[in-house]
């Protein structure tokens, strides 16, 4: 199950410190540098910020018990790039479902009966090879094409200054 980081009648439905707080176990648990490569500073201030004025952030649940989150940017007609963090503990197997589930709900968000996304787009760094892995799971568990590929030279590292290889996939209805 996916809950947005929205106002709701101008009242936040997760406060601050609990945004920020995926943030900090993100880098607790090691892989922020993964997840926020393309990003030249990323902290639990940038983050909130990025979350309340930027992205479309939803934390993921697993019954009652936060497992990630994922959020969504580069909105252009019914496109949207997709991210995910899922935490230790639901990777592998269950991990695989929650994410699947998670872009089914993302696809099937309406404004006036409309759906507002018909595809959602990911990029990994093939270095990642963990995620790469984990996103072909969910490929293959999609039940229709889903994969562009590999794309040489598609994202940039702000830290390295250096420009990597992709494994672009996308998600539809």
């Amino acid at each position: 199950m996916i809950k947005p980081c929205t106002k709701i009648d101008g009242i936040p439905s997760f406060k601050d410190s609990e945004i920020k707080n995926l943030w900090l176990r993100v880098k607790k648990e090691g892989f922020a540098d993964n997840l926020f490569f393309d990003m030249r500073e990323m902290n639990a201030n940038i983050f909130l910020e990025m979350a309340r004025d930027k992205w479309w952030l939803f934390i993921i649940y697993d019954n009652d018990e936060i497992c990630g989150f994922t959020w969504l940017n580069n909105f252009r007609g019914g496109k949207a790039n997709v991210h995910f963090a899922l935490f230790k503990g639901w990777r592998g197997g269950k991990g695989v479902k929650i994410i699947k589930q998670t872009c089914k709900d993302l696809l099937e968000i309406k404004s006036n009966n409309k759906y507002l996304f018909d595809i959602l787009v990911g990029a990994i760094p093939t270095r990642n090879k963990a995620a790469c892995l984990f996103v072909s799971q969910i490929q293959r568990k999609w039940g229709k094409p889903c994969s562009i590929g590999i794309i040489k030279n598609y994202l940039y590292d702000y830290k390295k200054d250096s420009i990597m290889d992709a494994k672009v996939s996308y998600f539809t209805r």
